[in-house]
C-alpha cells in the first residue's frame, strides 16, 4: 500500500489544504465504503475520522509511555539521593497508618 502527501494551496495565503492520497486495493477500497455507508458518512470522512482516531490513541498512548519512563527515572533518582522524608511527610504518613484496615 503506497501512500503520498501533496499540499496544494489555494490563492489565499491564510486558507490552504493538504491532499492525501493512497493506492489501496479494490476490496479494502469496498470494505471502507461500505463501513463509511454503514455510519452515514462519505468515504473521506469516514477515512479521515478513522486515521484520525488512530493518530490520537498513538499519541495518547506514547504520551503515556513518556510519562511513565519519566516517572521511573524520577524515582530512581529520588532513591539514589539520601535525603530523608520531610517532616510534613512523616506526618502524612503517620496519619495515613491510622486509618482502618492498615495496620
Amino acid at each position: 500500500m503506497k501512500a503520498k502527501i501533496k499540499e496544494e494551496f489555494s490563492d489565499s495565503n491564510t486558507n490552504h489544504s493538504a491532499r492525501l492520497e493512497a493506492r489501496i486495493s479494490p476490496e479494502l477500497k469496498n470494505f471502507f465504503l461500505k463501513a463509511a455507508k454503514m455510519q452515514g458518512t462519505s468515504l473521506t470522512n469516514f477515512i479521515i475520522a478513522s486515521a484520525k482516531k488512530e493518530a490520537d490513541a498513538t499519541f495518547k498512548q506514547q504520551t503515556l509511555i513518556d510519562l511513565t519512563l519519566q516517572d521511573k527515572i524520577h524515582l530512581i533518582k529520588n532513591c539514589i539521593n539520601d535525603s530523608y522524608p520531610s517532616e510534613e511527610l512523616q506526618k502524612a504518613a503517620k496519619e495515613f497508618l491510622k486509618l482502618p484496615n492498615l495496620q
